[in-house]
């Protein structure tokens, strides 16, 4: 279902979200929107990782394609112009109240959940999920008060530089694979929750809205690559990322 938005009320500063996600309502309740700050990529990353997380089991926030009327983009902030190009955005619903998550709560998940998400990550091509005592950009919600994970931000995944050094050195639950290592029995758990989540992954392109598609110079080969990348749990050396 697309949501009607209502109005716009701000934006994100830098230092919560790179893209700077605006702060809206739409069908009664608060959204984080992405528009053309996010390019078309990044909203189509983000509608079908979404998808694929919900039905892979991951605690991710509600989350819908949002439509944003000419009439609105003409009242709200002429500095917003730029990002606000497309006629559909993508909103994640907002979580109140929340925190980022920080080093000193990974260890209160779960193992099972630390490992399904650097799984997920991995399935997904998504190196934009890191935290180490330096630095860090976890795009990791903790819900208050009672500490419960919520999954955000997959604009950047499926992606062609994805390195896999970096990843299992950076991953923010890169811990859990030497509690939890993923072995020839997970790995076929973890095989059939694939399956299970791709059964969708045509009902989610059909959701993919026609502008976001029409601004890809091969609309038809991105959704092709994506189908191509999620096959990759088929290889040994997806596993091997793993181990």
């Amino acid at each position: 279902m697309i949501e009607e938005i209502t109005s716009i009320e701000g934006r994100l500063s830098e230092d919560k979200g790179m893209v700077m996600p605006f702060v809206c309502t739409a069908g009664g309740r608060s959204f984080y929107a992405k528009g053309s700050n996010t390019l078309a990529v990044g909203l189509i990353n983000e509608l079908v990782c979404a998808h694929l997380a919900r039905a892979f089991g991951l605690p991710v926030p509600d989350f819908e394609v949002l439509r944003m009327d000419e009439l609105l983009k003409d009242v709200v902030s002429p500095d917003w112009a730029f990002d606000l190009q497309y006629e559909y955005l993508f909103g994640s619903a907002s979580v109140v109240p929340c925190e980022k998550i920080t080093l000193s709560d990974v260890g209160i998940f779960a193992p099972e959940l630390r490992r399904d998400l650097i799984v997920f990550d991995a399935w997904v091509r998504n190196e934009d999920r890191s935290l180490t005592e330096l630095d860090g950009n976890p795009n990791l919600l903790v819900t208050l008060p009672g500490k419960e994970l919520m999954v955000i931000d997959h604009n950047l995944a499926f992606d062609d530089g994805f390195n896999e050094v970096d990843f299992r050195q950076m991953h923010v639950f890169a811990g859990v694979l030497k509690e939890l290592p993923v072995q020839l029995p997970e790995q076929a758990d973890y095989a059939v929750r694939f399956d299970a989540a791709l059964i969708i992954l045509d009902e989610v392109f059909d959701l993919i809205p026609a502008e976001w598609l029409e601004s890809l110079p091969d609309p038809d080969g991105y959704l092709k690559k994506i189908s191509q990348r999620l096959g990759n749990y088929k290889q040994d050396c997806f596993w091997g990322l793993l181990s």
